[in-house]
């Protein structure tokens, strides 16, 4: 069976068949095309494909493009930081939200712009990194040049793989650096919603080598989705990636 190989910044990927959704490292750039809702997947280009920016892209509002944020998007717990790098206009209707996950950066040029569509809003319409908010409609229009975010992560990936043979999963990952880790938590699903857990590996603590980890799971059906989980020794715990796989 052919194999599938996706490339990314400091990301190498290698699968049978899976659709790869988070990971640390950005994996494309998505480039407004035109005045438009955020929702609107036709109206951004992600490395020459119409889709809706996700978790690990850098996603550029060009200038003369008005992007609204026209419902509440809720990204925070997909892993990999976004980079969110406008030139022209951000703005958001009453009550929505744009919600980014850990370590992501939200940047302002010189002629770009975060506002409010109309009156109104206040607390309810807002921007968040890592669930604190950056801006809301109640604080005035922001205007660049600034910028906001930019949180390590305490482990650094250079690959993550998922391989189905018959009825068994294998994940594998290779850490470059892991700053303070304790160690990796692996989760199964059918659904993307319900997770179990599969194991806990220790991890190497503090290091500036590369380490390779791998486990396997078994009792695949046709599809299987595995989140790979990190944890700090002091408790805290950062989603590295999702991988969905199938039999086809």
């Amino acid at each position: 069976m052919p194999k599938l190989i996706a490339y990314f910044p400091k990301l190498i990927v290698i699968s049978l068949a899976f659709s790869l959704f988070l990971l640390d490292g950005f994996s494309q750039e998505c480039v407004s095309l035109s005045n438009a809702n955020w929702g609107v997947a036709a109206n951004w280009s992600c490395d020459g494909v119409n889709r809706l920016p996700n978790c690990g892209d850098i996603v550029k509002i060009q200038t003369g493009h008005t992007i609204t944020v026209d419902a509440q998007y809720n990204l925070e717990g997909c892993g990999p930081p976004i980079i969110l790098d406008i030139t022209g206009v951000l703005e958001f209707t009453n009550g929505n939200k744009l919600q980014l996950p850990c370590g992501s950066v939200l940047s302002l040029q010189t002629s770009g712009i975060v506002r409010k569509a109309s009156a109104g809003g206040g607390l309810s319409t807002f921007i968040s990194i890592c669930d604190s908010v950056i801006w809301s409609a109640r604080d005035r229009q922001l205007d660049g040049p600034t910028s906001f975010g930019g949180e390590i992560l305490p482990v650094k990936l250079t690959s993550l793989r998922g391989d189905l043979i018959n009825d068994f999963a294998m994940l594998s990952w290779v850490a470059a650096s892991e700053q303070n880790n304790d160690y990796f938590t692996v989760y199964r699903s059918d659904n993307g919603e319900d997770w179990t857990l599969v194991e806990d590996i220790l991890a190497a603590g503090n290091s500036n080598v590369e380490n390779y980890y791998t486990t396997t799971v078994a009792g695949v059906q046709e599809r299987i989705l595995l989140k790979l989980e990190q944890t700090d020794f002091d408790g805290t715990a950062t989603n590295l990636g999702v991988l969905e796989l199938n039999q086809s």
